[in-house]
């Protein structure tokens, strides 16, 4: 059997978030370096029968997945930390309502490409980390709870 021709290199991707879900998409692909998944699963139960060695079993529904993303610390207000940091820190009405949409797509984000997105709340958020015995850029991170969806880019 041959091997697949077709390999998709994870460093020509690119990632896009949507604060609160409505307005523009900003492309932090420029920032981002990191998509970590939790495994997509769907409940499943069994009851074993009287008459039977095996259980009967039953599909179920899906949970929400918490989806990590991570990426290079900066201050410029137009990137994702100073973005996602905001959305995080907003108080008033909108204290319980944290909701973020973000896009990745593998193969770069031309016509025909697979694009995955998720919708949900923000649920972690990780400040800057500090190393004095480190030159490399500072890292952090986002998690966000909702459900994965795949849709193959048109225009």
């Amino acid at each position: 059997m041959p091997k697949t021709s077709d390999a998709v290199s994870q460093a020509c991707s690119q990632l896009e978030v949507q604060i609160r879900c409505t307005g523009s998409w900003y492309d932090v692909g420029g920032e981002m370096n990191m998509v970590s998944n939790t495994k997509a699963t769907r409940e499943v139960g069994s009851l074993p029968v009287f008459n039977d060695a095996q259980h009967v079993i039953a599909g179920g529904k899906s949970p929400p997945l918490t989806v990590t993303f991570s990426g290079v610390y900066s201050e410029v207000v137009t990137e994702a930390f100073t973005l996602i940091m905001d959305l995080w820190e907003d108080a008033g009405v909108s204290d319980c309502d944290k909701e973020l949409c973000v896009r990745w797509t593998p193969k770069g984000g031309s016509v025909g490409d697979y694009r995955f997105s998720i919708s949900g709340q923000l649920v972690g958020f990780m400040y800057p980390p500090l190393d004095a015995g480190s030159a490399n850029p500072i890292a952090f991170e986002f998690d966000v709870l909702g459900y994965i969806e795949s849709e193959v880019i048109v225009t």
